[in-house]
This record gives structure tokens, sequence and C-alpha cells, in this order.
């Protein structure tokens, strides 16, 4: 017998990003982050969210985004996915 999986967690982010990131990369923007979504699987709206990117070691600057809402079932895909590196 299979295991069955597992289901998704009520809300998660939907992360597509560069495996591998240079200084020359960064010198000629090749993007980090190609999508940055927010799935809400709840039944309801959730309200007054903050995405905060960060890195361990401290490689790009600390980045946030600010939602007013996503209402339930909703996908909401982040703009403005420039992060910037921490010299």
């Amino acid at each position: 017998m299979g295991m069955a999986p597992a289901p998704a967690p009520p809300m998660y982010l939907s992360v597509s990003a560069t495996k591998k990131l240079n200084l020359a990369d960064f010198q000629n923007s090749v993007p980090a982050l190609h999508e940055l979504a927010i799935v809400n699987g709840t039944e309801s709206t959730v309200a007054n969210l903050v995405v905060r990117l960060v890195s361990e070691p401290p490689f790009i600057r600390p980045r946030s985004w600010s939602l007013d809402s996503i209402r339930a079932g909703e996908t909401y895909h982040l703009r403005d996915l420039d992060v910037q590196m921490d010299k």
C-alpha cells in the first residue's frame, strides 16, 4: 500500500527562484525570484499579511511585501520581485 500524499497547508507560498546566483548575475540583472505567490487554501479571507524575505547567510537585502487581504481560495502573485545584493 502506498502512502497518501500529505494535504497542502491551508496557506502557503509558491516560489520559483534561480537555483544559483553569483555577483555577475546580480550585476547583469538576472532575477533571483521568478515567481512569489501566496495561496489561501482556507475558507475565509485572511487580512493584514506581510511576507518577509531574508537570507542566511545574509547575501541579499531583506525585503517585505504588505497585502491588505487575500480571499478564500485565492492565489495572489506578488509583483516587484526585485531583490538587491547585500554588500
